[in-house]
């Protein structure tokens, strides 16, 4: 080899020690996916799970004064969740279909959200929009939008939120828990049992609905394996209390 050619392989051992390998953890072991899993929970689940639990026990320090602010603080809080969730899906080795981030397809994916949605409302999730309803009418800690730029911040919040919520539950935590589970019906308990543990504010009976809703989205998540109807229908839930009539 010439003196030139181990100048050049020299040269790319410096430019390939400057970028670091990219990782690809969904090929790797077990222990890997698992902690990787972890940090999903901790970074996705965690904060709501917590915020539930100070507002289940002290629900004045939780006090909407502004519609919009709320709203503003919920749409940032996800965004903060959002980004490092999507990054780890990057870095993991795997495709965006496998976490059912695939091409949206307004044809397929708003009336399979629509009919997730209405599912998820007939017999159960119904019941929990009521108690909504009547907690709104009742003046207590339910505020909702009261001029057009408001209610475009709620949509706004409904599509953040929806993204933000079924990312972690649905799109990462489903597939990687079944890999490690080896059971679909396994990781749609435990994360619907996730989804509904955050929600504890809302009571035992809110806690149940939103658990039963959970293993809905998770059933048309596995079937379908696609992101955005399940993305929808949490969209439609949380606009749904503030459009019906008063």
């Amino acid at each position: 080899m010439t003196t030139a050619n181990l100048s050049n392989l020299d040269q790319d051992k410096d430019v390939n020690s400057i970028k670091p390998p990219r990782i690809s953890w969904g090929q790797s072991n077990r222990r890997v996916i698992v902690i990787e899993t972890w940090v999903v929970v901790v970074v996705g689940v965690v904060p709501h799970l917590f915020s539930a639990f100070v507002a289940a026990n002290r629900p004045d320090w939780f006090a909407i004064s502004s519609f919009i602010v709320d709203s503003l603080y919920s749409i940032v809080r996800n965004a903060s969740i959002i980004a490092p969730v999507l990054y780890i899906m990057w870095r993991c080795g795997e495709t965006w279909d496998y976490f059912g981030i695939v091409k949206f397809n307004w044809k397929r994916d708003i009336p399979l959200g629509i009919c997730t949605w209405l599912t998820g409302m007939i017999g159960i999730v119904i019941s929990y929009e009521l108690v909504l309803y009547w907690i709104r009418d009742s003046g207590n800690r339910l505020v909702g939008p009261k001029d057009g730029a408001e209610y475009m911040v709620l949509f706004l919040f409904a599509a953040v939120n929806g993204f933000g919520e079924e990312l972690v539950i649905r799109g990462y935590l489903i597939p990687r828990l079944e890999r490690i589970w080896g059971s679909a019906l396994l990781a749609i308990a435990a994360t619907s049992l996730l989804f509904a543990s955050y929600h504890i504010y809302q009571g035992l009976l809110g806690a149940l609905f939103i658990f039963v809703g959970g293993v809905i989205y998770g059933i048309v998540f596995c079937v379908t394996r696609r992101l955005w109807p399940v993305v929808i229908a949490p969209a439609i839930a949380d606009v749904f209390p503030y459009i019906i009539p008063r």
